[in-house]
Formats: structure tokens, C-alpha cells, sequence
């Protein structure tokens, strides 16, 4: 198990740096310009609001040992995918919502390999699969933007 922990690692480590040559998954310094309210970009809004609070509800990071925080973030992850999976995109926003799903899914499973590197005692393998989850997250959030939803980029605890 810790050999694939220390796989795990060397990859999201290799993932984290490697970007796509694709233009419209590439970073910019500027922020996407959001379209305007659909029925999905309003319904991952209130998820991403939702979710936040639910974030929030566990409490800070600077206040409990990951190994203590870490369950509850896996479990608040696992329903967010869960409930993000079910929303339903129009044709136009199709391709979008798929690489959405990609993004948080590749976020969603570094939370999930963190949580069991914390509890083998393995720091190292943590923070690097939490740097390689916070890399993930923030580029599911550009594209949560670009669809119109401006919720999903505030994080716990920031003001609005």
C-alpha cells in the first residue's frame, strides 16, 4: 500500500506540472468572463454555495490537525460529486460540464489519497497530493466560472 501511496504521490506531483496545450484549459492571468444564468450554471452555484457552507460547518484547516479534518472533507467531496453528477447541462454546455467533471473528479480523488496518506503517517505523500487536489480545484473552478457559475471560486471562510 505505501508503494502505491508513493506512486500516487510521483504522479499527482507530475500531473500538478504538467499542463494542457489546450488554450481554453491553459491559465491566464485574466479571469474568464462568465455567460450569462442558465439553469445548470445556477444549479452548480447553489451546490458550490452549499457546499461551502458545508465546508465551513467542519471548521478551519489552522484549527484541527488534517488527520481529524481530512473525513469530513472526503465526505462532504464525495456528495458534492455525487449531487454535481446529477445536474443536467444543455447541448451547448456539454463539453464544458465534462471537462468540469474531470477537473473535480481529479480533485476529488487527491482529497480521497490525502486522507489515506495522513492516516499511514505519511506527510510527505499528504502534502504533495493536497498541493496536486488544490491544483485541480482551482482549474475546475476557472471553467465553473466560465459557465456562470462565480460561486464556485470563493473558497471557505472568504468574504464574499
Amino acid at each position: 500500500m505505501r508503494i502505491m501511496i508513493s506512486v500516487l504521490a510521483v504522479l499527482a506531483i507530475v500531473a500538478a506540472g504538467c499542463g494542457s496545450s489546450s488554450p481554453a484549459e491553459a491559465p491566464t492571468k485574466k479571469a474568464a468572463v462568465p455567460i450569462a444564468r442558465t439553469s445548470y450554471s445556477r444549479s452548480l452555484a447553489s451546490l458550490c454555495e452549499r457546499t461551502r457552507g458545508s465546508f465551513e460547518a467542519l471548521g478551519k484547516s489552522s484549527e484541527k490537525p488534517p488527520a481529524v479534518l481530512l473525513p469530513g472533507t472526503v465526505l462532504v467531496v464525495r456528495s458534492f460529486m455525487r449531487e454535481l453528477r446529477a445536474l443536467r447541462p444543455s447541448t451547448i454546455e456539454r463539453a464544458r460540464v465534462k471537462r468540469l467533471l474531470r477537473l473535480y473528479g481529479l480533485w476529488s480523488e487527491g482529497e480521497r489519497y490525502a486522507l489515506v496518506a495522513i492516516r499511514q503517517g505519511n506527510t510527505t505523500a499528504f502534502v504533495n497530493l493536497q498541493e496536486g487536489a488544490d491544483h485541480w480545484l482551482g482549474r475546475a473552478e476557472r471553467v465553473a466560472v466560465s459557465l456562470g457559475a462565480t460561486e464556485c471560486q470563493r473558497r471557505p471562510f472568504e468574504s464574499p
